[in-house]
């Protein structure tokens, strides 16, 4: 599996972030397993008005996710 952290500005963020993070059911067949709201869980993990989000990808399920280059994985976790 990978992990990709993403840094944005808090205002550019519409979701709540009312929570950890989430998990894609398997059903989904997506590449994106679960992400985490790390500076939620972790206050001061980010900078002031921004957030931290890890996402997990792959897995022992779809290690074919991890063939594709890192630009590809995440404009994938990205969508």
């Amino acid at each position: 599996s990978a992990t990709v952290s993403l840094g944005y500005r808090r205002a550019d963020v519409a979701h709540p972030l009312d929570g950890f993070g989430f998990v894609v059911p398997r059903a989904e067949h997506r590449d994106l397993l679960a992400c985490t709201f790390s500076s939620v869980k972790y206050p001061g993990r980010a900078p002031e008005r921004h957030v931290l989000i890890r996402c997990f990808v792959g897995g022992a399920l779809n290690a074919a996710a991890l063939e594709r280059s890192d630009d590809e994985i995440v404009e994938r976790v990205r969508r």
